[in-house]
């Protein structure tokens, strides 16, 4: 929105290999699966090196994955643990021996391994849609909604994203940066992925159709990277009460809204 960036300044943190558990859960159990990850996340003494993503979709054809389950729809997680190895793999057992899995994997996974995890889903020459908002519970309504939209996935790729936030990103101010939604517990995206173009219509709709149906449940707003080209201009739902500076930081840097191929920011109006 605001200029060409030509160089970044990374302030890293050393991180090396992941106790990783990945599991899928068939629909019947889904429920059971989503209220154990809601309860997890919740502790006030979770610990920051936990990260549970889940995603509602067709179970892939993965290793670990029986080929009976491959199609089915259901829930498959990657719980991650980012602090001390062994720790982190004993505390992971122990939680897929409660949550009984139909198929489950459990191993130390390099950290760069972790980056091409979702190159097959998002992968080049995909045609996509995605929509996403925000929750501060994973209720049982909103996972009653989550369980009924699996039964219609059509595209093998296209899935439902359940991604604990929390940690860090809670502890900045709401108004520090143009990230408003830190207090949020949950980001539910929903991204289809399909090949043939004669499937848009369907994807897209199915998408459309779960946001409609979780948005009794959520809390609203938007993730800007998470936007489509039909929600592209940029106001609250994005930004909260940060967008009135982002409108005065953009009149100052681009007042004639040359970068505009984006969830735009109108430059603000001076007299």
């Amino acid at each position: 929105n605001f200029g060409v960036v030509t160089s970044f300044e990374f302030a890293l943190h050393e991180i090396g290999t992941l106790g990783v558990l990945a599991t899928f859960h068939v629909l019947d159990d889904a429920h059971a699966l989503l209220r154990r990850a809601e309860t997890e996340m919740a502790r006030t003494d979770v610990p920051d090196a936990l990260l549970w993503t889940s995603f509602v979709r067709k179970a892939p054809p993965l290793a670990w994955i029986p080929e009976s389950l491959v199609g089915q729809p259901g829930v498959m997680s990657l719980i991650e643990w980012s602090g001390e190895l062994d720790e982190g793999l004993a505390l992971l057992d122990q939680l897929r021996a409660e949550i009984a899995p139909a198929a489950w994997s459990l191993e130390p996974v390099p950290y760069l391994t972790m980056q091409t995890m979702g190159d097959e889903v998002f992968r080049h020459g995909l045609l996509s849609y995605i929509k996403a908002t925000f929750t501060d519970e994973l209720t049982d309504g909103l996972i009653d909604v989550l369980v009924d939209r699996a039964r219609s996935l059509g595209s093998p790729l296209t899935q439902v994203e359940v991604l604990s936030l929390g940690g860090a990103i809670a502890r900045i101010p709401a108004q520090a940066t143009a990230f408003v939604h830190r207090d949020a517990r949950w980001l539910i995206n929903i991204p289809a992925s399909w090949v043939d173009v004669a499937e848009s219509e369907r994807e897209m709709a199915w998408v459309r159709e779960t946001f409609a149906a979780l948005s009794a449940h959520t809390r609203g707003g938007a993730y800007v990277n998470f936007m489509e080209a039909d929600e592209a201009a940029a106001d609250e739902t994005a930004y909260g009460d940060t967008l009135a500076r982002l409108q005065q930081v953009k009149a100052t840097f681009d007042p004639d809204n040359i970068f505009n191929l984006n969830q735009n920011i109108a430059p603000a109006v001076t007299a």
